[in-house]
């Protein structure tokens, strides 16, 4: 994605002191302000600090930390898994949602051959999202992005086989709306499949250092069973599927652990201190919901469903 701007690059001190923290954070060593690391070597294009662009930043760090078309964990294992829930065969159309560059759309386009409708929430991940479909032309035919306000009346009618919602409904009442979504987005005899996170008790404090900047309040399976019930949908599986969503973390993390130099030169290069400070919150984030699923205060669930003819 091509967030690097033609401006001035922020001070050599401030990015040095950025590494530092950010490499201390990723190792879980304490952060020691004396040893401050050099700035990585200077690449084509000069720094940017997205002070006054935070959303810019943290889509440069999500992807810089998950992969390209990504800015959440997510792999090609667990992009296809979700292909068979749904029963997606050549020509079939995907509705998707969530917090998504792309990289699931293209992934449908060349190993299931279907064609997909990407909604994203504002028009930066639109342009954002159009961004990683420019790479690949010869499917474009295939892809789509829209924009969808978080109402069902955002989307077309009755124009896609399977919906997929994944990680999308941060708050219960987001989930209630993506029910009714669902079932104005699938055809008759559709399938849809919502993979989240889920809590026992969300009040448990245990899980507060999992909410993340949005402030997550983490489901409860059977209010989301019975939303989608409400909206009209028949519940057809709910399975416990924390071990794919901890192997794509574990992936992501062996990856930029393992060329962190890369990583560390890249994000500040492209990004600056802010892409850095919103990668370092993403990791300690990310980590602290791999620990609760470890430790059983969240799940990740799998919901099926169905739409009646």
């Amino acid at each position: 994605m091509g967030f690097t701007l033609a401006l001035p690059a922020p001070a050599p001190g401030a990015l040095q002191r950025t590494g530092a923290k950010l490499r201390a954070w990723w190792n879980g060593e304490p952060y020691d302000p004396a040893a401050v690391e050099a700035a990585p070597a200077g690449g084509e294009h000069a720094a940017v600090d997205f002070a006054e662009d935070p959303a810019r930043a943290a889509l440069v760090a999500g992807e810089a930390l998950w992969g390209t078309g990504r800015l959440v964990p997510g792999n090609e294992a667990l992009d296809l898994g979700f292909g068979s829930a749904l029963g997606l065969t050549k020509g079939k159309r995907l509705a998707s949602f969530g917090p998504d560059l792309g990289a699931r759309a293209v992934l449908a386009a060349q190993q299931l051959q279907v064609k997909t409708d990407q909604f994203a929430a504002e028009p930066l991940l639109q342009a954002a999202i159009q961004g990683t479909f420019a790479g690949t032309k010869k499917l474009a035919k295939d892809l789509s992005v829209h924009l969808f306000d978080g109402a069902p009346g955002s989307v077309p009618k009755g124009k896609a086989d399977g919906a997929l919602f994944y990680l999308a409904a941060p708050r219960p009442d987001v989930a209630e709306a993506l029910a009714f979504t669902a079932e104005r987005v699938l055809r008759p005899g559709g399938s849809g499949l919502l993979f989240d996170l889920f809590a026992r008790r969300d009040d448990d404090p245990l899980v507060d250092p999992c909410r993340g900047p949005e402030q997550r309040q983490f489901l409860d399976e059977d209010a989301v069973c019975a939303a989608l019930e409400a909206a009209g949908l028949e519940v057809r599986g709910q399975e416990d599927r924390g071990a794919d969503l901890l192997n794509a973390w574990q992936e992501a993390t062996d990856r930029v652990r393992h060329d962190f130099e890369d990583f560390q030169a890249l994000l500040l290069q492209t990004g600056g201190q802010h892409a850095a400070a919103a990668a370092l919150q993403d990791i300690m984030v990310w980590r602290a919901r791999a620990d609760a699923l470890r430790a059983g205060r969240l799940t990740a669930r799998r919901i099926t469903f169905h739409r009646p003819k």
